[in-house]
């Protein structure tokens, strides 16, 4: 009865020890995305204080993207949903105004899209913003995060000797794995019962 007892106090306290580990990585994710967001916020707000300099607000939206790896690319549309500069370059400003990021930005709400993946196989998502002057909304701020830092977060969770973390999104498909081709297979798994 003793062992038995023993045993089940140690089971008890490795299981705990599994979820405290990865209730700690969940709130790192969550730390990631609530600081890429409140950047936005911040950029939004910057830029409807620069709304008719476009170079100010082109140098605003590099430096962001330069000096955070997190965003992959950032734009600011204007009232029509034309793109009026990009933190890339080499990309074509779009007409973006049938988007649902677009059209939920427009009425004065944030956006968060379902997790995609890139032409290079990485999984992305896309936050927009309303950029506001005075509390009237004078454009859009469009965000593609890259999510390459949570799968680092997530493949470094380690359960016990061999148990590892996964991250699927709203599909059950892999975003995150330590095999990284079943990420870039983006192989569906089934959700634990």
């Amino acid at each position: 009865l003793l062992i038995q007892t023993s045993q089940q106090a140690i089971k008890t306290q490795v299981l705990r020890n599994h979820k405290e580990t990865v209730t700690n990585a969940a709130g790192e994710v969550c730390e990631y995305f609530e600081g890429a967001k409140q950047l936005l916020v911040t950029t939004s707000s910057l830029l409807g204080i620069l709304q008719a300099d476009l170079l100010k607000q082109e140098t605003v939206i590099v430096n962001l993207v330069v000096q955070n790896p997190i965003f992959k690319r950032i734009s600011s549309l204007n009232l029509s949903g034309q793109e009026i500069v990009s933190s890339d370059p080499d990309s074509f400003l779009q007409k973006r105004d049938n988007e649902e990021f677009f059209k939920k930005a427009m009425i004065g709400k944030s956006y968060i899209s379902d997790i995609q993946f890139s032409k290079e196989d990485f999984p992305t998502l896309m936050i927009s913003l309303p950029i506001k002057q005075a509390g009237k909304i004078m454009g859009v701020l469009l965000a593609e995060i890259n999510l390459s830092e949570v799968q680092e977060i997530v493949n470094s969770i380690r359960i016990g000797e061999t148990g590892r973390a996964y991250l699927v999104d709203q599909q059950s498909r892999v975003i995150s794995y330590k095999e990284k081709k079943k990420t870039l297979e983006k192989q569906i798994l089934p959700y634990p019962e």
